[in-house]
């Protein structure tokens, strides 16, 4: 063999029988099918969180597990592109009783769903929408019909009691004939966690949840990797034949562009997520208008050696012909918490 066809050979080789050229072009394709996605404003979507724990051959300390597998299917969803906003666990076409929100930095989860007391037991440490979507597999099916890991089950469960506040105004006393107005009793609804207003190396970290918006997962996809794009058979999604692909996504490419204060808050999100990688393995799947029709990222997260697992997320996106506005909770509903854990821990005890 001379020495040219062996380079060639090695070259291919290298990139897997596909040229560089056709790489860039696929890694062109799934990277605007992203901007096409959101050039339409809105979507709904259905998401999926699966959290798979990762075996230790190190020694494990006695006591409960810090992670616990669980999983929640078929989540609906609302996409605000244009205002960084979603919603998550939406029940029927209500956005305003969603499981959860998030705007920008800022993350809501109610706290007035009650969580089936073995769920709850078993991963009290888990973000309510997981822990209560998702039981162990051991722990068998909710106790509602339907599949196992249906949020959207709980979320059209009676709501719990929860926390109130009185609300009064100073008044002279009354005069003759004027009545007297009673405390008005607010419910608070939500925890809310502003993640820009962590400290910038708060080492408080949280695994086996779900706090990150739809939002950012869906634009990770931008920063696919042009040598590690592959293509794979089309498959069906959402009775649509859609192109597959399989590659890495850099959280450094995909937020290029972005400013100096929003790539912060993505730092605090992914740090207090327990997520420390910046490139993560991903899945696209493309329609034939070039439109991201689904998107399946695995965040690997670490609260050290032993308690690891990974958060595998899969969102599908479908148009949004009328759009559908994401309300935030009122703040006269919402309880602001410090980090995660309080927000996570928070709404599974409520």
């Amino acid at each position: 063999m001379t020495a040219p066809a062996l380079l060639a050979g090695l070259a291919l080789t290298r990139t897997g029988g596909c040229s560089l050229g056709a790489r860039q072009s696929m890694a062109d394709r799934v990277t605007g099918s992203v901007r096409r996605a959101e050039a339409a404003g809105e979507a709904r979507g259905s998401l999926s969180v699966r959290v798979e724990v990762l075996r230790s051959r190190l020694p494990v300390a006695p006591g409960p597990p810090k992670i616990v597998a669980v999983a929640a299917v078929d989540l609906a969803t609302i996409l605000e592109f244009r205002v960084g906003r979603a919603a998550v666990g939406v029940p029927g076409e209500d956005p305003a009783n969603a499981a959860l929100m998030f705007d920008g930095s800022r993350v809501f989860e109610r706290k007035d769903v009650k969580v089936p007391a073995a769920i709850a037991g078993a991963a009290s440490n888990v973000l309510s929408l997981v822990a209560t979507a998702g039981p162990p597999a051991t722990s068998g099916q909710l106790d509602q019909p339907g599949p196992a890991g249906q949020l959207s089950q709980l979320a059209r469960l009676a709501p719990v009691p929860t926390t109130t506040t009185t609300t009064t105004t100073a008044a002279a006393p009354p005069t003759t004939g004027q009545r007297l107005r009673r405390p008005v009793q607010i419910q608070r609804r939500w925890l809310a966690l502003d993640y820009g207003a962590l400290p910038r190396r708060d080492s408080n970290k949280t695994a086996g949840s779900f706090a990150i918006s739809p939002v950012v997962i869906e634009h990770l996809v931008v920063g696919a990797l042009t040598g590690s794009v592959r293509q794979l058979p089309a498959e069906v999604v959402d009775g649509t034949t859609a192109v597959h692909y399989k590659m890495n996504v850099s959280r450094d490419k995909a937020e290029r562009g972005l400013s100096d204060a929003r790539r912060r808050d993505l730092d605090k999100i992914f740090r207090a997520n327990a997520i420390g990688a910046r490139v993560f393995p991903a899945e696209a799947w493309l329609d034939q208008a070039g439109v991201l029709r689904r998107v399946e990222v695995t965040l690997r997260q670490s609260l050290g050696r032993i308690d690891r697992a990974d958060l595998r997320i899969t969102l599908d996106l479908h148009p949004l012909a009328v759009p559908v506005p994401v309300p935030l909770p009122d703040p006269r509903q919402t309880v602001i918490v410090q980090n995660l854990g309080q927000l996570v821990h928070g709404a599974a005890g409520a």
